[in-house]
């Protein structure tokens, strides 16, 4: 009988990967961040990334940083890993 693997990757760096691969979901030309909240027992409770918020087309605001208040994406962004 053949024995487990033993170079499987641990529990943190699998949510990291998660939360990095879900990071490349971002419309954001200058920032991909993702996130993955786990539970105690390594259950996946939330994911998500930086964004505008729901209801904002992206299509439609600036994802600048520079300029004017409404010129720039500072205020509308939001992280989406909210529960």
């Amino acid at each position: 009988m053949s024995e487990k693997r033993r170079d499987y990757i641990s529990w943190d760096e699998y949510f990291m990967g998660v939360a990095m691969l879900t990071g490349m979901r971002s419309k954001d030309p200058n920032t991909q961040v993702g996130a993955c909240i786990v539970s105690a027992d390594h259950k996946i409770l939330s994911m998500g990334y930086n964004g505008l918020p729901t209801g904002c087309s992206d299509d439609e605001f600036p994802w600048g940083r520079e300029g004017a208040p409404l010129e720039n994406k500072i205020g509308r962004a939001s992280c989406r890993e909210r529960v």
